[in-house]
């Protein structure tokens, strides 16, 4: 009779000693994106699980012992208290809704809930409340409905057709253990991946997914099981998560997934178990589309004019200019400084959409990196009284790209630069050689950044504001395209700042090998993605 290896005995039992114990269903729970609460029939917490406190604001502690609907806009109360009620009186009922409520900041955000009446249920004997914060989903319905007010002045939004694509399911948790097997699955995470029941789920293959789906990243590429965050977890990465997009072949169902694992380690803080949270955000996708759509469209009807009007401008220069109208002349050219920088921004938007399309072409070629840095450098210069662009280093080597994209990316950090530092007059520029990548990186000495935004300011549309100081105006793109054109050449990106104290952005680019005679290869054009 064969003898299982000593670890995978002591592995087995662990989890079975685990899943015996409440600290199994308390990892699940505190590792879970929603919200737990266990409530009277009156409406009075008896239990709140941890992340209350992110969702809420306050802590478990403050909360227990306190009546729930304390937590809604007055306006709400009464009519909560009555719907809470009728759930109070029907064992087994479940209802799930969308309402408001108040953080303990002052702010009304959006909540889904879902209420299931346990009261007849033994060891629970409780209402339970599964809670997440919707707030950023009902903004971009907000967003998509202003969008739209834009576009069909006279087309009224319909609120059933909105809710009925905002409407999300709760959330999936699936456990795995070291080998990938799965050992825990609720129904949520059945009916998300697929499967019609959470035993169904279980007894699937270890492998079967890749049969039974299409999988993809958010950018069409396929998705080997290596980049799953359960299988990089268990190898030591903290926290992994995917955006994943899966068709069942069978069915044709797609749907668009953030999957996020956790690792739960032994006394010997190895990891021998991995919590997944599944969140179902096809409908954000959809909605995102239907942005991008607009602003594409928009982007393609404001392009014809503007080059119509720059057309005459220029005309109009020319006959100013032969006939000495000075006055005239140099209002024309500040208006076509004006045109310029409309031109530019409707050129950023069009980025943007072909950017989330995954339809940016890039025209790759070797090219002399410190050649493109002094070319940019120079130009600015000559178009700036107020700052000195002082480049203190160079690498004398060469890297593989788009020439143009990458010019975009270091005009964008250079003109940052100079907008967030008006107290200050010198950008420092760098370009070193870091292993088998070139770093470059800006410096400026300005307002700097809070490093809560550190992360967030290359996200699409975010802008950093300040209630102590007044916004800079901008739609907050630049550094979302600059970091896409990075990545897309095997880059990285990143900003080190303190807040009144400067910031200085820093991308990577691979080194190549220059071409012999210093000649460049053939231009190629490349998805990158």
């Amino acid at each position: 009779m064969s003898t299982m290896p000593e670890h995978t005995t002591i592995a087995s039992s662990a989890l079975e000693t685990l899943k015996q114990s409440e600290g199994f269903f308390r990892a699940l729970i505190e590792n879970s994106a929603d919200a737990i609460a266990l409530m009277t029939p009156e409406g009075i917490f008896l239990y709140l699980s941890p992340p209350a406190k992110k969702i809420l604001g306050y802590s478990p502690e403050e909360l227990v012992g306190h009546s729930g609907f304390d937590l809604l806009p007055a306006d709400q109360r009464a009519l909560a208290m009555q719907q809470f009620s009728k759930i109070a009186q029907n064992p087994g009922i479940r209802q799930i809704k969308e309402h408001q409520y108040v953080h303990k900041d002052g702010s009304i955000r959006w909540m889904e809930s879902t209420t299931t009446n346990l009261l007849d249920t033994p060891y629970v004997q409780a209402i339970v409340v599964n809670f997440h914060d919707i707030s950023d989903r009902k903004q971009i319905e907000e967003q998509l409905r202003v969008s739209e007010q834009i576009a069909q002045r006279q087309v009224k939004e319909s609120h059933d057709q909105l809710s009925a694509i905002l409407k999300n399911a709760a959330d999936g948790i699936m456990v795995q253990d070291n080998t990938g097997r799965m050992i825990y699955a609720n129904q949520a995470a059945a009916q998300v991946t697929g499967y019609n029941t959470v035993e169904e789920l279980l007894q699937a293959p270890l492998l079967e997914y890749q049969e039974k789906f299409s999988l993809t990243n958010e950018y069409g590429q396929p998705l080997p099981p290596t980049q799953f965050p359960g299988r990089r977890a268990i190898q030591g990465e903290e926290n992994p998560q995917i955006t994943a997009n899966y068709i069942d072949k069978n069915t044709n169902t797609k749907r668009w997934l953030v999957i996020k694992s956790t690792a739960i380690r032994d006394i010997q803080n190895q990891p021998y178990m991995v919590i997944n949270t599944i969140q179902d955000i096809t409908r954000l996708k959809e909605l995102e589309q239907r942005k991008d759509d607009f602003i594409s469209i928009a982007s393609h009807e404001l392009k014809t004019p503007i080059t119509s009007i720059k057309g005459f401008t220029q005309l109009l220069q020319h006959r100013f200019k032969k006939n000495n109208d000075e006055a005239s002349l140099l209002m024309l050219n500040k208006m076509e400084r004006q045109l310029n920088k409309l031109s530019n921004l409707i050129g950023d938007l069009l980025d943007i959409s072909k950017i989330q399309a995954g339809k940016i072409s890039y025209h790759v070629e070797p090219f002399d990196l410190d050649t493109l840095v002094h070319e940019v450098v120079e130009n600015l210069q000559g178009t700036t009284a107020t700052h000195h662009l002082e480049l203190e280093s160079t690498t004398g080597l060469w890297v593989s790209g788009d020439k143009d994209r990458l010019e975009q990316v270091l005009i964008n950090l250079l003109t940052n630069a100079i907008k967030y530092s008006p107290q200050a007059n010198t950008i420092i520029i760098r370009a070193e050689v870091e292993q088998e990548n070139v770093r470059v990186s800006v410096q400026d000495f300005g307002i700097g950044i809070a490093e809560s935004h550190h992360q967030k300011i290359f996200e699409r549309f975010y802008q950093v504001t300040d209630e102590e100081e007044n916004p800079f105006p901008g739609l907050g793109i630049g550094l979302h395209i600059s970091a896409e054109i990075v990545r897309r050449h095997q880059g990285k990106i990143w900003v080190e700042s303190t807040k009144g104290y400067g910031s200085t952005f820093t991308f990577t680019l691979p080194l190549i090998t220059p071409p012999s005679g210093e000649v460049a290869a053939p231009v190629q054009e490349h998805n990158l993605s």
